[in-house]
Protein backbone atom coordinates (compact mmCIF):
# COMPACT_ATOMS: atom_id res chain seq x y z
CA UNK A 1 0.00 0.00 0.00
CA UNK A 2 1.79 3.39 -0.93
CA UNK A 3 -1.14 5.65 -0.49
CA UNK A 4 0.33 9.05 1.60
CA UNK A 5 3.73 7.74 0.65
CA UNK A 6 6.89 9.46 -1.56
CA UNK A 7 7.60 7.31 -4.29
CA UNK A 8 11.13 6.95 -5.53
CA UNK A 9 11.41 7.25 -9.22
CA UNK A 10 14.39 6.11 -11.01
CA UNK A 11 14.50 7.66 -13.94
CA UNK A 12 16.46 7.09 -16.92
CA UNK A 13 19.14 4.05 -17.84
CA UNK A 14 18.66 2.93 -13.37
CA UNK A 15 15.01 1.97 -14.34
CA UNK A 16 14.84 -1.20 -15.04
CA UNK A 17 11.87 -0.53 -17.44
CA UNK A 18 14.55 1.97 -19.74
CA UNK A 19 14.18 1.28 -23.38
CA UNK A 20 16.81 3.61 -24.47
CA UNK A 21 16.14 4.68 -28.54
CA UNK A 22 13.65 1.29 -28.17
CA UNK A 23 11.11 3.73 -26.22
CA UNK A 24 7.60 4.64 -28.16
CA UNK A 25 6.56 7.99 -29.80
CA UNK A 26 4.93 9.08 -26.41
CA UNK A 27 7.79 7.87 -24.24
CA UNK A 28 10.54 10.21 -26.12
CA UNK A 29 8.43 13.05 -26.36
CA UNK A 30 7.72 13.36 -22.55
CA UNK A 31 11.40 12.81 -22.31
CA UNK A 32 12.33 16.04 -25.18
CA UNK A 33 9.38 18.10 -22.45
CA UNK A 34 11.05 16.95 -19.53
CA UNK A 35 14.18 18.04 -20.61
CA UNK A 36 13.46 20.86 -23.05
CA UNK A 37 10.31 22.47 -21.72
CA UNK A 38 7.23 23.23 -23.07
CA UNK A 39 7.85 25.15 -25.93
CA UNK A 40 6.77 28.74 -26.42
CA UNK A 41 7.40 30.00 -30.25
CA UNK A 42 7.39 28.92 -33.71
CA UNK A 43 10.96 28.64 -36.02
CA UNK A 44 8.88 29.23 -39.16
CA UNK A 45 6.04 32.09 -38.36
CA UNK A 46 6.67 33.36 -35.67
CA UNK A 47 3.21 34.22 -34.77
CA UNK A 48 2.12 34.95 -30.85
CA UNK A 49 -0.15 33.12 -29.04
CA UNK A 50 -0.50 29.90 -30.25
CA UNK A 51 -0.14 26.68 -29.45
CA UNK A 52 3.12 25.14 -29.83
CA UNK A 53 4.45 21.43 -29.96
CA UNK A 54 8.51 19.61 -30.09
CA UNK A 55 8.50 18.77 -33.55
CA UNK A 56 11.13 15.89 -34.65
CA UNK A 57 13.44 16.86 -37.90
CA UNK A 58 14.50 13.44 -39.08
CA UNK A 59 11.07 11.72 -38.24
CA UNK A 60 13.58 9.42 -36.69
CA UNK A 61 12.70 9.91 -32.94
CA UNK A 62 16.30 9.90 -31.87
CA UNK A 63 16.89 10.36 -28.42
CA UNK A 64 18.99 13.60 -29.60
CA UNK A 65 18.08 17.26 -28.35
CA UNK A 66 19.21 18.64 -32.23
CA UNK A 67 16.91 16.71 -33.69
CA UNK A 68 13.76 18.70 -32.71
CA UNK A 69 12.26 22.09 -32.98
CA UNK A 70 9.68 24.38 -31.72
CA UNK A 71 6.37 24.76 -34.22
CA UNK A 72 3.12 26.09 -33.69
CA UNK A 73 0.73 23.00 -34.99
CA UNK A 74 -0.04 24.63 -38.23
CA UNK A 75 3.30 24.61 -39.30
CA UNK A 76 4.26 21.47 -37.68
CA UNK A 77 1.50 19.75 -40.05
CA UNK A 78 2.49 21.65 -43.02
CA UNK A 79 6.53 20.46 -41.86
CA UNK A 80 5.51 16.58 -41.78
CA UNK A 81 3.84 17.35 -45.03
CA UNK A 82 6.74 18.18 -46.23
CA UNK A 83 5.61 21.48 -47.65
CA UNK A 84 7.50 23.47 -45.41
CA UNK A 85 11.76 22.65 -45.28
CA UNK A 86 14.56 23.81 -42.87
Amino acid sequence: WTFGKKRLEITNEKNPLWKGENAGYVPKHRWIYRHLGKPNKCKFCKIKNKKYCWANISHKYKRDFTDYIQLCYSCHKYYDLGKILL
